[in-house]
């Protein structure tokens, strides 16, 4: 905070014990016994877009051959 006050030259009061030499950090945002339940999420998740996508892929083959269909109809 010396150097941020020293650029801004303006003072900003911090709390912490002077003793700390060195922060360690953890990484707690996500617990190392739910890091296996996640994977199992994004899995779901890979399987149920390459479904989507094969489903869009139908639906667009069938609505191009009822367009076919219509149009043979038309010319007979």
């Amino acid at each position: 905070m010396h150097l941020v006050e020293k650029k801004t030259v303006s003072h900003w009061p911090t709390f912490y014990d002077k003793q700390i030499q060195k922060v360690t950090k953890k990484n707690l945002i996500i617990p190392p016994d739910r890091t296996g339940f996640l994977g199992v999420i994004v899995q779901a998740v890979k399987q149920y877009r390459k479904f989507s996508e094969e489903q869009v892929d139908i639906a667009r083959k069938l609505f191009q051959l009822k367009g076919t269909k219509h149009l043979v109809g038309q010319h007979q």
